[in-house]
């Protein structure tokens, strides 16, 4: 047996040790390996090794691996982003193009969790664990736009989808309303998939699609929440105001402009279900120790989350001071 059979045969033995490998075998696979090498500069090499090695399975299986692995001319897997696909921009609505006025704001998308923050210096911020405005914890990364493709690259630090890159036509087919479509995919298993359509809705600042809304329900009597069912992003009903209550006790209202008008610390009182953020000295618009008490706080899943209370102080005068709330994240 050749130098280059006794190889092979080892070769086919450290991968499949259970696997018996007769000579008969060994000269089938070193035939496939030959014929691929005489045969590398044609297209249609891979196929080639496939058709010489349909004797058994297994060996059929390793030959090709080792072909490929073994080939002087293996063609490099592809690196970093997918090329985009022209012809799914056909799916866009008639609309206005995307613009940095347009896309500056948060935005959520349809019935989802997932919020999506664009701002005009070119960072967008992605999240869908309710902490969109938490310094550092949100994926962030940069976006362009081009005509009607936006392209957005994460940094290589966000805590997901680190250094991707993926592009999406983009439209505003009506105020308050973006459609998506991706044309090509993550580097990885970032987002979405070529072809799929996302439909956003502005949050911040507030579209016709928010402004005024109320949730039904209220008087009915709901039961308390525990701490952790507070976390998240909350939509304050009538619009122009976000609050975001996270697990350390930190909590932050966002204006109309997405921009934090208040930051403190938030406590919660099971006894009386009372809910309190307390400013602290990096509040834009309070006063550090001013307070807003709601109390007799309800929670219900229908239509929701939704919260629902009375507001027992406001030494801010804050015009965020609004007993119902909706969850948007997450």
């Amino acid at each position: 047996m050749s130098t280059v059979a006794e190889r092979l045969r080892r070769d086919i033995e450290a991968v499949i040790e259970e696997v018996v490998v007769t000579d008969h075998d060994v000269r089938e696979a070193r035939a496939a390996v030959e014929e691929h090498a005489e045969a590398r500069s044609r297209r249609d090499r891979r196929l080639a090794v496939a058709g010489v090695a349909t004797a058994a399975a297994a060996i059929t299986v390793v030959a090709v691996v080792a072909a490929g692995v073994l080939s002087p001319d293996r063609e490099p897997e592809p690196t970093g982003p997918a090329p985009t696909d022209p012809g799914a921009l056909s799916g866009l609505l008639p609309g206005q193009q995307p613009t940095t006025d347009l896309l500056t704001g948060v935005w959520r998308k349809d019935d989802d969790v997932l919020l999506v923050r664009f701002l005009p210096g070119g960072e967008v911020r992605l999240d869908s664990e309710g902490t969109l405005f938490a310094d550092g914890r949100p994926s962030a990364g940069r976006y362009e736009i081009d005509g009607d493709t936006v392209t957005v690259r994460m940094a290589e630090d966000s805590t997901d989808c680190a250094g991707e890159s993926f592009a999406m036509g983009a439209v505003v087919p009506r105020p308050g309303t973006m459609q998506l479509i991706f044309t090509s995919e993550a580097t990885g298993s970032c987002l979405a998939e070529p072809g799929e359509e996302w439909r956003l809705e502005q949050i911040l600042p507030t579209s016709t699609l928010y402004d005024g809304y109320e949730f039904s329900g209220t008087g009915e009597s709901w039961p308390a929440p525990t701490a952790s069912q507070l976390h998240g992003v909350w939509y304050l009903e009538g619009g122009g105001h976000l609050v975001q209550l996270t697990a350390d006790g930190q909590y932050v209202v966002v204006d109309g402009t997405a921009e934090a008008a208040d930051r403190g610390r938030w406590t919660w009182q099971q006894a009386g279900a009372s809910l309190t953020l307390t400013s602290s000295d990096a509040s834009a618009s309070c006063d550090a120790g001013d307070r807003l008490v709601l109390r007799e706080a309800g929670l219900t899943e229908i239509g929701g989350p939704n919260l629902q209370s009375t507001i027992e102080g406001n030494t801010c005068r804050a015009p965020w001071a609004v007993d119902r709330w909706v969850r948007l994240s997450p």
